[in-house]
């Protein structure tokens, strides 16, 4: 129950909102190229490579075994900084209800998030756009939130 609860609370950390990605600071977070607009694109690159390193023991899912893993190496950043989601989170994430969050389970998260803050519909997030997003970061959000950090 624990580790579900932690390693919810990691997912929901690490796919934290457009917010973090601002220009001139040392993490650009989805932004890849830093112009201070995310693309779709540059967030489904980002998902793919948050979800690879999510994936421990590298068998296409995240589960248990994962969440053990991560456990260690997470624990002095868990420590510092204080994160929502937890079992309700990763039920959500987990929409086909196998207990692992698939590469495409957290995909569509991702890209549903960033539709919903990708307000004019132009396929970017521009700083206001993602600052007008900010409080969907909370931990009474619609589970957890796509969009990482770095």
């Amino acid at each position: 129950m624990r580790g579900m609860i932690v390693m919810a609370g990691t997912i929901a950390a690490l796919m934290a909102t457009p917010t973090l990605a601002q220009p001139g600071e040392g993490r650009r977070g989805p932004d890849a190229n830093g112009d201070g607009v995310i693309t779709r694109a540059e967030v489904e690159a980002s998902v793919g490579q948050r979800f690879a390193r999510m994936d421990m023991n590298k068998d296409g899912k995240l589960d248990q075994a994962d969440r053990e893993a991560a456990m260690a190496e997470r624990a002095a950043r868990r420590a510092k900084e204080k994160r929502g989601g937890g079992k309700r989170g990763m039920a959500r994430a987990d929409t086909n209800g196998d207990g692992a969050i698939s590469i495409q389970e957290m995909r569509a998260m991702a890209m549903a998030r960033f539709d919903r803050a990708d307000a004019d519909k132009d396929g970017k997030l521009t700083g206001a756009e993602r600052e007008a997003a900010r409080p969907m970061r909370g931990p009474d959000r619609d589970g957890p939130s796509p969009m990482p950090e770095g």
